[in-house]
This record gives C-alpha cells, structure tokens and sequence, in this order.
C-alpha cells in the first residue's frame, strides 16, 4: 500500500532546492555533454550474451520470480546501480521517496548509515551495500537474483561518488524505477535494463529504466504423469524429469534416414563406404529414438581400412562447453577405434587439426573377426556415454568431426544423441505427491506411488520435483475413484460380549468380469514379473525390444508388442523353443485368458505356437495343461525374405481361452518350426468373476488399523476399556481395495449390565451356581471347559479364577469368580 508522507517530501524538495540540488541538478554536475552523451548512447549495447542467456535459461524454482538488473557505464564515470524490494510493501512513500518531476535521491550526500538498506529484504546485486561507492552494483554487465513470487515496493538506484545515491528518471517522464504495491508473478523473468537518453536539452538528458517481462524456464517437471484405480487403490507413474541442459547449442539424435541438415561426410580412404543411417538395415540398433549413425570396417567383401568423417554444422561453443555422444560396436566384434577431431576453421580433412580424444572400444577380449562367419554378430553392444570438456573454445566457431580410423576387418562402429550445451544440470532431486492440495508424501526416488483406500470421487493427483535449489511447477492428474470398483462387505455388525467386541459381516457380492492382468508391452522392456526360457538354448528368446523402435507395429497400430524369432538374418535359420511366461496369477476357481496374436511376415506365416496353464511352478516341466495350439498360416513361402525388419504381418488375430481352476502361470510357447520370421503377441488379459477373486480382510479400530489378512466373516476385539468404538472392515483384492464399510459401537461395563442380566450367579463356598434360561459354561484360569449345561449349573470346585460365560437370546454375558 502507498505510503504517502507529504511532510518528508516537502522537506525534502526544499532542501534540494536550498542546496540548489534537485536530482536532474546532481546528475547534470557530472558535466555531461551532447557528444559525451553520444557516446554513452553507443555504448549501451546488450548484456554479454553468455551471462543474459544463462540468466534468461536457467530453470527458475517453483513460485519464485526472476529479477535481472542490467546497465552498462552509463554516465561513463565508473559508477553503476542497485535495486532494492521490500516484501511488505511499505517502503514507497517511507523509505523510497515520492517521485516528483523533478526526479529525487535515496540520500542528499554520502553520508550513508550502513543500516540504510536493512528495510529491503530482497537486493540486486543480491549482496548489494549502501554508499556512494559500493563494492556490489552493477557497473558494466548482469545480476540476478530469484524471489518468492508475491507483491513488493522497490527502486532502483544509482550510488554515485562524492555525490549521493541518486534515483535514475527524467525530468517529467515516467518509466520504471520505482514500484509501488507491484506484483511479481511466479515463474517469470523481469528485467531491468538501466540506458542513457541525450535529448539534446538539460531537462531531457538523463538515465531512465525500462522493464521487460517475459516467460522463465522452469525447473524441469516429471514426464508422462498417467494416473489409474483400481477399487479404491490409485497408482501414479511417472517419467523422471528431462535432463537441465542451461543451454543447448547443437543436438542430433540421428532419428531420420537422411543426413541431418548442416552435417557432413568425408570418405577420405575413398573406399566408396561412408557413415550411413541404421534406419532400415538389419541387426542395428539406436542408442534411442529411431535410428542412428554407423561406419563400417568389415563387409562380405574384402575387409575395409576406413577413414570416415562424420562433421557437424558450424556451433559457438558456450562458455561452459560440452559435448556428449553415445558409441557402440557390434557383438561379438568390438575393437573399433575412432576418434573426435575440432576445427576453427572449415570442414574439410584438413582443417581438423586438432584431436580432442580418441580411443579404442575393446572389451579386453582378442580380435575376434578372423573367426567363422557363422558365428553370427548380435545387435549392438550397450552404448557408452562419453563427454568432452570444450571450454577451451569458448566463443569460437567451430566444425567437430567423428572420425572411424585405424581399424580394419571388425564391423560395425556406431554414432547416436550428439549434443553440445552449455554445461549439465546434476542435480539430486526427490519426488512429492499431493492429493486435492494436500501434501501426502515427500522424499520419494522412485517414479511409481500407491495410495490404498482413498474415497470415493475424483482427486486431483499431482507430483512436484524438489530440487536443491527450489521445486519444479506441478503436474496434475484427474483420478476417480468408483464406489462401482470393488465390493465391500456387506451387513456389519457389532456387539458387545462381555468386555469384547464382536464384529458380524457377510462377504462381499460378487459382480461381473474383472480384470487380473492387462499387458501391451508398449514400454520397448520386458514387464515386470514376466519372464522367458529359451528352452533350446540357442541364445533367442522372447523380445519385446526388436520392433520396438519402428513403432506402429503392436495390434491396433501400438509402439509395441512382444516377438521370437524363426529366422535372423546374419544368424540365418533357428528352431525355437521358446517360453513366454506370465507373472504369478492366483485362480482359484479358474479365469478367461485373451490375447491377439500375428505372425511379422506374411510371406512366411508359418509359425507354430501352443499356450499352457501351471497349477504350481513356473519351470518347463510344470506347464503339463494345454490349452491350445496352432499353426499361424500353415502355407508356403510366398516371397523372397526382405532385409528389412519392417514387413507386412498377417492380420492380428483374438484369442481365448478358458484357465483351469487353480492356474498361477500362463505360459506362450513358439516350438515346432523353422525359417519363418517372428510370432508376435500382444494385448495379453487375464480376467475372472469377482466371486473368484481370493480376498481378505482389514479390520480398523477408530480408523487403525487392528488386524489384517482376516479370512473369516467375523472378529472379535478382546478387553475393552468402557467407551465408544467405531469399527471398519475393508477388502483386500489381488488388484485393489473395497471402501471401508463401519460400524459404532458403545462398550458399558459389567457393574452397568449386572442389575439388568437375564440370570443369577450364586457363590456359596466352593460351589457357584448359576441359574437363567440358556446356556451356561464355565472355563479355568488355563481357558479349559469344566462345566457345562442348560439353565442351571452348579459346579464344586478348588480355590482358582474362573470365567463364567451364560448365553440368553443369542447374547453372552461373562462373569470372572475367584475363590
């Protein structure tokens, strides 16, 4: 809120005026003249462009705002600026002097109390000191600082020698000095750019401040939030934020056939083999995306010498340069040796006068391409990530060049995710989720949450990174929860026996179809808790990798699916004996399995395959029950096989099956033939009636939870103290749980019940007699029954504690003797 104090600011111009000192006056005694100004003028160009940018790009932390101040010698007498905010908004009118038309001061000399900043909490230079020649202010360049996001007053100012701090503006014009009440908005860049304008008059000569606002970067959130339910059980997962790159500056990730544009090749051994795209040719495999680059030092032929050049387009390097490549060889052949080249100059072989790095990717193991060709290669070994400092470069132009060199006869050398930025972002980080506004739980690392007996409704789910230095901007998911999901229990009860509670339900009704396992394998890896036997051991198993990366390939035009192999080119024919085994299932009165099933080429469709059910293990031998088997298309070959992994598949296919009551494993088995190309699987689920789903039961106590894994439709909670208790019973589902079903009860205590109990208990000696119409029994301090019978007992005994329990109209009263 303005502060207006008419009183200071009278006080004030007058003195100024009695010293002959406005502000327009202080600044004009720095004798600036028309060609001076000029000059000034000329020198107001931008920041340099590796601190504004840095500024500009870096994440800004979760609900803060970015302020950046910016001047450049602009009275060209050494002496720069400051800015100052306060948080409570009270400083204009107070601390900040009123603007007046003829501009004003923070101080009317340099004698300055060290105290003078102490009402701004925020300052920029952040370290920012009062007097007239400050050790912190912005002279020539940049500062930054970040703050919370919310309303301020603030000013800027310029700490002038043997003068006084002056506050910029000109005479008559308004522009952005001062702020009164101003809101800072959250995950937003202000900046403050200090300039010169020579308007060829005194009264129009002057520094003034101009704002700019615009977007920030924020720190970098999670990827891919995707929330589900199941009954009343929510699961979140998530992808990890995207690496902080402050900038980047060059990044190819080879994901198209043809040659990005800007880059180059150079054979320079003049072989006629040069660096060319895995896109499309067999057995390669990219570090990610779509493809990759490769050069060749063997082919069916001779094998090659090369001297392949593979050459960005011209980049400045960052001040904090970094480049970071991925390289890989092919199985089993892997002494490949390469090397990374720079040039400041052009983009021929003889400009790449400088070796940055090089090496040679063996494994330690001897030089392996002299065995028989058929020992057939594998894909690709893992890529490896490599980085090179490019620092030393910093502000040049320059060309980096991929050289393949001094191998001959091994394979193939690959090239993938080319980047040069301006230094990594390695920050730790940890995850924290919040349930419609609420924080539920922080510190996590890893990128799934599960959330059991959440209510009825939709919820707002959102995940936030917290970083060292601030948090990420929320992403949010909508989930709702069904009352329809999962049964409860139905009919709760609960009564008092003694001093126990006794809970009565009936077991919960059972509705249609339900899921159990639903799998698409879109994730390019093999899911969790499924695995494979390559039962022939000839090395091929199931893979849910192979077509991954050509996408589209999956039933219903899906990323993915899950394949084995008949026949691989460079391996050439195979016999497969393959297992694809589900995770644990629990089918205790059996299910329905479904599937969609293909075979990759369609010109050689003759793949056979066979599903089995396990009521025990998962091992070969436990997969005796068959439930069904058959050929793809049992037919002849149609055409010539295609090197490429992309070919026409035969139409996809539903199956289904019925389980056997007890099955826990399912198992896909490829057998029975040979040089075809792939079975293809895909969309696997299993499902079953709820009334065949295995469940149990929690119980809660005042909403804690008292017991777990009950089996039984009834509970009973023992020694109670007097009071009022409200009971819950929830079911527990392989896949979820029901909503919690309750139910209050008030415990009394036994002298409260005495005078009103259906029966009499009499103890004369050693002899208890008890008398009622119902049934009676007594046990012993060790919990054994000695006495039984109907309306009346009478039991002699010895000194000892007895129980004494009497049931009248379906409800039991205890009695404790001691004689």
């Amino acid at each position: 809120m303005k502060k207006q104090n008419s009183l200071f600011a009278f006080a004030l111009l007058f003195s100024l005026w009695g010293l002959g000192q406005t502000a327009m006056a202080q600044k004009a005694r720095k004798e600036v003249s028309r060609a001076q100004a000029k000059t000034l003028m000329l020198k107001q160009q931008k920041a340099t462009p590796s601190d504004l940018k840095r500024f500009r790009d870096e994440p800004i932390p979760g609900g803060m705002a970015r302020i950046i101040l910016e001047a450049h010698d602009v009275w060209g007498d050494g002496s720069g600026y400051q800015m100052l905010l306060d948080a409570d908004h009270t400083a204009y009118g107070n601390e900040i002097p009123l603007t007046t038309p003829l501009g004003n001061t923070l101080t009317v000399d340099c004698d300055i109390p060290a105290t003078l900043y102490a009402p701004f909490e925020f300052k920029v230079p952040a370290d920012a000191d009062p007097s007239c020649t400050p050790e912190h202010q912005v002279v020539d360049g940049v500062a930054c600082i970040d703050l919370p996001a919310g309303v301020y007053d603030y000013v800027v100012v310029n700490p002038t020698p043997s003068l006084c701090i002056v506050i910029p503006g000109i005479f008559g014009q308004e522009d952005d000095t001062f702020g009164d009440d101003f809101r800072f908005e959250a995950g937003k860049i202000y900046h403050f750019l200090v300039a010169f304008h020579d308007g060829g008059t005194f009264s129009t000569t002057g520094d003034y401040v101009t704002l700019t606002v615009t977007d920030g970067t924020p720190l970098h959130p999670v990827q891919n939030l995707k929330g589900t339910a199941e009954g009343q059980k929510v699961t979140l997962k998530w992808d990890s934020p995207t690496s902080g790159k402050s900038t980047i500056v060059l990044n190819e990730s080879f994901d198209k056939e043809n040659l990005p544009e800007g880059w180059s090749m150079i054979d320079a051994d003049g072989d006629g083999h040069n660096w060319m795209s895995t896109i499309g040719v067999y057995n390669t495999l990219p570090h990610s995306g779509a493809g990759a680059m490769f050069s060749k030092s063997w082919t069916s032929k001779p094998d090659l010498t090369p001297d392949n050049y593979l050459v960005t387009p011209r980049f400045t390097v960052p001040i904090h340069g970094e480049l970071t490549y991925w390289v890989s060889t092919q199985e089993e052949w892997v002494n490949e040796n390469y090397g990374v080249f720079l040039s400041v100059s052009g983009n021929q072989v003889a400009n790449f006068t400088e070796k940055l790095f090089e090496e040679n990717l063996s494994n330690g193991k001897p030089f392996t391409m002299r065995q028989k060709r058929e020992n057939a290669p594998k894909l690709p070994a893992p890529y490896r990530k490599r980085s090179i400092d490019l620092s030393a470069y910093a502000g040049q132009e320059v060309y980096l060049a991929f050289r393949h060199f001094n191998s001959e006869g091994v394979f193939r050398f690959y090239l993938d995710d080319v980047t040069v930025s301006d230094g990594e972002v390695s920050e730790e980080f940890t995850y924290t989720v919040y349930r419609d506004g609420t924080k539920i739980k922080e510190g996590l690392t890893a990128t799934l949450f599960e959330e059991n007996g959440v209510s009825v409704g939709t919820h707002e789910y959102c995940v936030e990174v917290q970083y060292v230095g601030g948090v990420s901007p929320k992403e949010c998911v909508d989930i709702t929860v069904s009352s329809q999901s999962l049964n409860p229990v139905t009919g709760l009860t609960a009564t008092q026996d003694g001093m126990d509670a006794v809970l009565r339900w009936g077991a919960p009704v059972a509705k249609d179809e339900v899921v159990l396992l639903s799998e698409s394998f879109d994730t390019g890896k093999m899911p969790e808790g499924w695995t494979t036997i390559d039962s022939d051991g000839d090395g091929h198993a199931w893979d849910p990798a192979f077509l991954f990366d050509f996408g589209g390939q999956g039933h219903n035009g899906s990323i993915g699916l899950i394949s084995s192999a008949s026949y691989i080119y460079y391996v050439g024919i195979l016999t497969p004996d393959n297992y694809l085994i589900s995770p644990e299932l629990s089918l205790i009165n059996g299910g329905t399995l479904s599937f969609w099933v293909c075979a990759q080429d369609i010109g050689h469709p003759a793949e056979h395959y066979a599903v089995y059910a396990s009521t025990g293990g998962n091992a070969v031998e436990d997969f005796t029950i068959l439930l069904l088997e058959e050929t793809i298309e049992n037919k002849t070959v149609q055409s010539m096989r295609k090197s490429s992994e992309l070919r026409s598949q035969t139409p996809w296919k539903e199956k289904t099956v019925t389980l056997p009551v007890g099955t826990k494993y399912v198992a896909f088995r490829h057998f029975d033939c040979s040089d075809m190309y792939r079975l293809c699987i895909d969309d696997v689920e299993v499902s079953c009636k709820e009334d065949e789903i295995p469940y149990t039961y929690t119980i809660y106590r005042n909403g804690t939870e008292i017991a777990s894994v009950v089996t039984e439709t009834t509970y009973r909670d023992m020694n109670l103290v007097p009071g009022t208790y409200t009971y819950g019973v929830k079911v527990v589902y392989p896949n979820g749980e029901s909503s919690v079903e309750e139910a209050t009860l008030t415990i009394t205590s036994l002298s409260e019940t005495v005078t009103t109990r259906p029966y009499t208990l009499a103890v004369h000696e050693n002899q208890i007699t008890v008398t009622c119409k119902g049934e009676v029994r007594i046990y012993d301090i060790n919990g054994r029954l000695v006495a039984t019978g109907i309306d009346v007992v009478k039991y002699t005994t010895q000194n000892g504690v007895y129980v004494i329990r009497i049931i009248v109209n379906g409800k039991t009263y205890v009695e404790k003797v001691i004689l």
